[in-house]
């Protein structure tokens, strides 16, 4: 991948950055929250995104592997340090990576036999130089959407997160990963 950005990814990245400021501006003045700010962020990606207490949350036309592989490239690009990566896998048995002092308690039963609550849900944290982090949770949700959340709590950086998840949208549409077609859609269901 060359250094360089395309002109029509700086002007997507632009405008879905004004539009974010304008709606978490907008927000932070009437005090409303959870404020809908995927209007003007269609720009940027495809889904649904929220603002509320510190945390982006949004709703994408993603599979869970996609949405986790651009979360990934998306803090390399950024250059943020990995502190914490764990992924449990859809399908994942109850005791699969069970630490040795732990019980098969430990962990809920999803109403599947054998089956983690945690399947399908990855936890990454990251931190920039200047130590200010942030913590982003990816959950399946069904075969064709997942759920994408950056967390810098009540008294981060929200700019740090929202330029982590326009990276991560700017990786998946890359990556084609957008469930845009009725072939896709049959595709991740097959993989089901």
């Amino acid at each position: 991948m060359s250094g360089r950005v395309s002109n029509a990814r700086v002007g997507r990245r632009a405008a879905a950055a004004m539009a974010w400021a304008c709606a978490a501006g907008a927000a932070g003045c009437t005090g409303l929250e959870p404020a809908a700010i995927s209007a003007g962020a269609s720009a940027a990606q495809s889904g649904v995104t929220f603002f509320s207490r510190g945390k982006l949350r949004s709703f994408e036309l993603v599979g869970f592997d996609d949405a986790v592989v651009a979360v990934r490239r998306a803090a390399s690009r950024l250059s943020l340090q990995t502190v914490e990566d764990q992924v449990h896998a859809p399908g994942q048995r109850r005791d699969a990576g069970r630490g040795s002092g732990s019980s098969p308690g430990d962990y809920a039963d999803s109403g599947r036999a054998g089956e983690s609550t945690l399947n399908g849900r990855a936890r990454i944290a990251l931190r920039d130089e200047r130590g200010a982090s942030v913590v982003v949770v990816v959950e399946r949700r069904t075969a064709t959407v997942t759920f994408i959340q950056a967390d810098v709590g009540l008294l981060g950086d929200t700019g740090l997160s929202s330029l982590l998840l326009m990276e991560t949208y700017d990786e998946l549409r890359e990556m084609g990963a957008y469930i845009d077609g009725p072939r896709r859609v049959r595709r991740a269901d097959a993989e089901e």
